[in-house]
């Protein structure tokens, strides 16, 4: 059941609640998330594991079947193009926000023609996320990898593992019902309570309206595991490598809850409300309450606690990321 579409940056995430209990989650219950807004692209060729090292931010010979990697498709530049995940099964795949598909594989297509490889969007495959908090609760009837990084696969599914108990898992269409039986009404949960998981723990997403507007290191890639500093040359590498061996980092991701009668705009400049000096980005957020956002931003390492947000004359307060929302 919806109970409401919210729209970030033009994308629409749905929630199958009312917001507030949405993005609010028993720490002894697990839960099953809908995620149609995820997709997967095939990458297939003899020669696509070369073809995604000289395109991706990440090292895939460290891909197998049993494990993944999370990457970063850069311009030359150095500017983030699309986050995504890499999986080997039944050949390598992406799986990336369903609204970048279509950019982010013309811009590998001129590549893949070259290295022999062929690029086809997979719609045989649903993906879902999973919170898994309590393992005497309800679980999914497939294989849940037991560290983060890693993945579990048979004939009608793959699984892998983000960390902090969170799973991602793409089913195929007709045995849907057979993995979530036992899931409760309560325990399912939309692309906004994913979403709003997923900034809890400092993963963002770039937008259509994003891509191109932030640097690896400016939204904390390279702690993440998003960035390979072994392997050879890549799309945007030099710059990616000069910023991190030769530059003096100034910014980081941070997270925060604030309270505002109109919702942010990721890709907004950040000011110091005292100054009006630009100390940050606003990367990316989520409704959690009324008036009350939790919002991902780049941003210096020393700042002030209020802030004003580009084209907005209303200040903003920034407080702890867990903040409970005012009732009203």
């Amino acid at each position: 059941m919806n109970h409401g579409t919210y729209i970030i940056a033009n994308r629409s995430y749905q929630a199958r609640h009312p917001l507030e209990d949405e993005v609010h989650f028993d720490t002894a219950e697990n839960y099953v998330f809908h995620l149609p807004d995820l997709a997967v692209l095939a990458v297939k060729g003899a020669k696509a594991a070369d073809f995604l090292q000289g395109q991706l931010t990440c090292d895939v010979r460290l891909i197998t079947p049993s494990t993944m990697q999370r990457g970063a498709l850069c311009n030359l530049k150095g500017r983030i193009m699309a986050l995504l995940d890499v999986i080997d099964w039944q050949g390598y795949h992406l799986v990336l926000p369903k609204d970048l598909l279509d950019e982010t594989k013309n811009s590998l297509t001129k590549a893949a023609m070259l290295s022999r490889v062929t690029l086809q969007v997979n719609t045989d495959w649903h993906a879902f996320g999973f919170l898994i908090n309590n393992s005497s609760e309800t679980l999914p009837r497939l294989t849940l990898p037991e560290e983060s990084g890693h993945a579990a696969a048979a004939e009608d599914y793959c699984c892998y593992s983000l960390g902090n108990n969170l799973f991602i898992a793409l089913i195929r269409q007709d045995r849907i019902s057979h993995y979530l039986d036992g899931f409760s009404a309560p325990q399912h949960r939309g692309t906004l309570g994913w979403h709003y998981l997923q900034l809890l723990n400092r993963h963002v997403t770039i937008y259509p309206e994003t891509r191109g507007l932030f640097l690896a290191h400016r939204i904390d890639l390279h702690k993440q595991g998003y960035i390979s500093f072994e392997k050879g040359c890549y799309k945007g590498q030099e710059i990616i490598a000069r910023t991190h061996y030769k530059a003096k980092l100034k910014h980081e991701l941070k997270v925060f809850t604030v309270y505002s009668g109109r919702l942010p705009v990721p890709g907004s400049r950040l000011f110091n409300e005292g100054t009006q000096q630009e100390i940050g980005e606003l990367v990316d957020c989520c409704p959690k309450g009324s008036d009350c956002y939790l919002i991902a931003v780049s941003i210096h390492f020393e700042h002030a606690q209020v802030v004003t947000l580009e084209n907005q004359s209303e200040t903003l307060t920034l407080l702890d990321a867990w903040e409970n929302p005012k009732k009203h």
